[in-house]
C-alpha cells in the first residue's frame, strides 16, 4: 500500500475523534515502532547468547540466564 493510498483512505467518521488520515498514520507509525523494538529485541538477544562464558561472568551473568533469556520468541519482553 502506498503513501497516497494511505492519504485517499477515508474511514467513517463513527470510529473516532481523529480526523481519518491522522488515525490511520499513527497507527502506521505505530506499527513501525513496534515492528522496530521486535527485531532489536531478536537483535540484542543473539548478540548476548554469543558472548563467551568469560563476558557472562563479567556481566553477572550465567549461561542459563542467557538461553532462558534468548529462547523468549520476539514479542515476549
Amino acid at each position: 500500500m502506498s503513501v497516497e493510498t494511505l492519504n485517499n483512505f477515508q474511514i467513517p467518521a463513527c470510529c473516532g475523534d481523529q480526523k481519518p488520515e491522522t488515525d490511520i498514520k499513527s497507527r502506521f507509525l505505530k506499527g513501525l515502532t513496534l515492528l522496530s523494538l521486535w527485531a532489536e529485541r531478536n537483535r540484542s538477544r543473539r548478540q548476548l547468547a554469543g558472548l563467551s562464558d568469560h563476558m557472562l561472568h563479567d556481566i553477572g551473568l550465567t549461561r542459563a540466564d542467557v538461553t532462558a533469556e534468548a529462547d523468549k520468541p520476539f514479542w515476549v519482553k
